[in-house]
């Protein structure tokens, strides 16, 4: 009887029985911008770097916190066991967007200006102008460059593509739009205008006053409306560029519909940093379809010099807080070949540029084939056994060549070799390890 029992008691069988396997997952995570117990973005680096710290945490895929005082700027770590003044209330107004973009049409230009900034005895360039036949000779300038300009023929094809011949060898310039041909080269890029975003009509606000809204609680808030909308309309996909020294790009990506929202943020990690760096040009798949912040903070010695500290309430730095309502103050915007191009002009420091995107017609109607082809799938594999399955996904190269009579194997793919099955293992192994790979890492074309 004791032998042979249905259970033992205390067996704890009842939950072993329908058991779930442990699998490994990434905790939940919860990013502040700074806790109670952290020193503050003026001890730690400048006082400015409050707004892209905050833009930074707004753009992750996780839940997100801060401490009072952060966003006030005030200018120490505030105690939450000795501190006893109270803070100020501030009226903000409720805010949902900062403007969104009217986009003029561009006129066709008739002639482009070809520049090479890199130095060298002998520049050419060549390009699509003239289907790459003739070359353009560019001429040195007193401050180092080589310059042409080059006509453009009636009917030329946007983006027009081009290269650089510097000293007898074929170069790109990597400060300036490009892209991937069909081949697989990489050219510099030439976009149709289609007009910038349409200049201010008012004069940008400047926000500073305790009494109406100190530090960035103004931009925080949309910052806040911008996350919580991301994570509840399933903005999961993420990708970080580390676009120039201290320029750090967030690409928020539905994973359907392909729209994206783009975060530009230039840190204020040091002050002694050049503050018009040579800036680099961002080229993001699709169109901007909305621009939803563009704020520069500053707060400079004088400012920090004339603070003083209150004995009843917690005060922070009189920063400037800039809001611009376009992006024409920043950056020159292009559109071309399915792709956007921000060619940065002023970019000061602890800037925040925040805008919504979405693919292009071409890229639009590409998804749409994929996701009717996806719909049929379940129709088309209903009839698919195990064993057929098995040799559509496993068939290896002597299983091909066995059913072929030796007249096909696996696919070879240049600088790699023959895959590993012939089946479709085979392809989607390799380009999951492609798309792993570092130097492909945050690549829409991947």
């Amino acid at each position: 009887v004791r032998k042979h029992p249905l259970r033992q008691v205390g067996s704890f069988a009842s939950l072993t029985a329908q058991y779930v396997p442990l699998r490994p997952r990434r905790c939940f995570s919860l990013l502040y911008d700074c806790t109670h117990d952290n020193r503050t973005p003026h001890e730690q680096r400048t006082a400015a770097d409050a707004l892209p710290t905050a833009a930074l945490v707004a753009a992750s895929v996780c839940s997100i916190g801060s401490t009072r005082g952060f966003d006030e700027l005030v200018p120490h770590h505030l105690s939450v066991v000795s501190e006893r003044r109270t803070y100020c209330t501030p009226r903000i107004p409720n805010l949902t967007a900062i403007a969104e973009p009217e986009l003029t049409a561009g006129e066709t230009p008739r002639v482009m200006t070809v520049r090479w900034p890199h130095g060298g005895k002998k520049v050419l360039a060549r390009g699509s102008w003239d289907s790459w036949q003739k070359d353009v000779v560019l001429r040195p300038e007193a401050g180092g460059d080589f310059v042409s300009n080059v006509s453009l023929p009636e009917g030329t094809e946007f983006p027009v593509q081009y290269k650089f011949i510097v000293d007898d060898t074929w170069k790109f310039d990597h400060t300036q739009a490009r892209a991937m041909d069909g081949s697989g080269n990489t050219n510099n890029i030439f976009c149709k205008p289609v007009g910038s975003l349409a200049p201010a009509t008012v004069a940008p606000t400047r926000v500073g006053s305790p009494e109406v809204t100190p530090g960035i609680l103004r931009v925080k808030q949309l910052l806040n409306q911008i996350h919580e909308k991301l994570g509840n309309e399933n903005y999961i996909e993420l990708t970080v560029d580390h676009l120039a020294d201290d320029v750090i790009v967030v690409q928020r990506h539905h994973p359907d519909d392909h729209k994206g929202v783009v975060f530009v943020v230039r840190t204020a990690f040091w002050t002694d940093k050049n503050d018009s760096p040579e800036l680099p040009v961002l080229t993001i798949s699709g169109r901007i379809t909305q621009l939803h912040v563009a704020a520069t903070l500053s707060v400079n010695e004088e400012q920090k010099a004339r603070y003083t500290e209150d004995k009843s309430k917690i005060t922070g730095f009189k920063g400037d807080l800039l809001l611009q309502e376009t992006l024409a103050a920043y950056a020159t915007h292009a559109e071309g070949d399915g792709a956007t191009t921000l060619a940065f002009h002023h970019l000061p420091q602890a800037t925040v540029l925040v805008f919504a995107t979405e693919p292009g017609p071409s890229a639009q109607k590409a998804h749409e084939g994929l996701y009717e082809v996806y719909k049929q799938l379940d129709a088309a594999v209903a009839e698919v056994t195990l064993v057929d399955a098995q040799y559509l996904l496993y068939s290896c190269e002597e299983e091909e060549k066995d059913v072929s009579k030796g007249a096909r194997g696996a696919y070879a793919v240049p600088g790699h070799g023959p895959m590993v099955y012939a089946g479709l293992t085979g392809p989607v192994a390799l380009l999951d390890e492609a798309r792993a790979a570092p130097e492909w890492q945050g690549k829409d074309n991947v």
